[in-house]
């Protein structure tokens, strides 16, 4: 608006000219240095976005509790370090695996799988008992909390279990019963 407003009270065609030409280079350089500002600031949101997710991936990678996670179709897709020690299944070797049918003992299977199915409905589930088989044919007792995974956009795209408490090898025992009557009171 400046621009044309100078230039109509200049009456010189050759300086009309100059001026214009001045504002539009004028112009390009205004709109080339605001995108170069937003390409700066949208590359630093992204470096800080990755920083993040990847201290996000080593907490879950080295967490003290046993997570473990499944994809839409029951595949293993997510094994830390903790899940690993107590199964004596590798990360290598549980990805990609159905987790019901290659990790949870036979009687359990049924029930371990609606609550999983549950969970990939968005109903989720706390402190339910889990037995893993481990690869040296031992029974880990565990107890549970099955998330709900969602993307950026909300959508259902697995499920994660967090163990709340590694009960042990032999039985359910005192621990929990506590933690059960405890929840009663």
């Amino acid at each position: 608006m400046f621009c044309f407003l100078v230039a109509q009270r200049n009456k010189s065609l050759t300086h009309f000219t100059y001026f214009i030409c001045a504002c539009f280079v004028f112009w390009l350089l205004n709109v080339i240095i605001q995108q170069a500002q937003d390409v700066t600031e949208t590359k630093r949101n992204d470096r800080y976005v990755a920083a993040m997710a990847s201290e996000l991936r080593l907490l879950i990678e080295t967490a003290n509790a046993p997570i473990f996670g499944i994809d839409e179709n029951g595949l293993v897709n997510e094994w830390n370090q903790k899940t690993a020690e107590i199964t004596g299944y590798s990360k290598v070797e549980a990805m990609n695996n159905p987790l019901v049918s290659t990790f949870i003992v036979p009687k359990l299977q049924e029930s371990v799988q609606e609550v999983m199915a549950n969970a990939l409905k968005g109903i989720e589930r706390s402190n339910y008992e889990l037995e893993f088989m481990t690869k040296n044919d031992e029974v880990r007792y565990l107890l549970v909390n099955a998330t709900t995974r969602m993307d950026q956009k909300n959508n259902i795209i697995g499920v994660v279990g967090v163990v709340s408490h590694d009960v042990g090898h032999n039985s359910i025992g005192l621990d929990y019963m506590f933690l059960t009557a405890f929840k009663i009171l």
